[in-house]
């Protein structure tokens, strides 16, 4: 039985595959609990501009 060139090609480009997407979800999630992280920490104060109407204080002069 001889082995072909689709023998060693396939199980290379499946592991190539495999560990692109490894990378890949470890990127993701690396990036959503840093962005995560960011929103959290300008939430906690009340000053910063992404923060929720809600949480901002009242100036004087407003109304």
């Amino acid at each position: 039985m001889a082995f072909g060139p689709k023998d060693f090609v396939t199980p290379a480009a499946a592991f190539t595959m495999a560990v692109t997407v490894i990378f890949y979800v470890r990127y993701a999630i690396s990036t959503s609990r840093s962005e995560a992280h960011i929103r959290r920490a300008g939430a906690l104060r009340p000053d910063h501009p992404q923060a929720p109407e809600s949480s901002k204080p009242e100036r004087k002069g407003d109304a």
